[in-house]
């Protein structure tokens, strides 16, 4: 996979995680805070698994980027995976395929 189009399917998610956030909060006082309907989709799954599949990304990390690390690498103090005590930053999409293209 050509490493542009890996950041702009990156950067499309990140997108509509963005809207969808958006959207959650303008339902919430519609809910009473009781119930928000989660937005994230049966594709975007699919796109990940997709991803991480030409990327041969057995541990996730596209997933774990994407939805678990602080901001997807916003926040410089924890965007970054330990390899045999090394850092590697993982603050954009650019470093995310590298580091997963080097990986293999």
């Amino acid at each position: 996979m050509k490493k542009e189009n890996f950041v702009k399917m990156i950067e499309c998610l990140l997108e509509q995680d963005k809207k969808n956030d958006e959207f959650e909060q303008a339902l919430t006082p519609f809910f009473d805070n009781y119930l928000v309907p989660t937005l994230t989709s049966k594709l975007e799954g699919d796109i990940i698994g997709i991803l991480e599949d030409e990327l041969n990304d057995k541990y996730e990390t596209i997933s774990w980027w994407l939805y678990d690390s602080p901001d997807a690498g916003k926040n410089k103090a924890c965007s970054y995976v330990e390899v045999k005590d090394i850092k590697i930053p993982l603050e954009t999409p650019e470093q995310l395929y590298d580091f997963l293209k080097d990986a293999n």
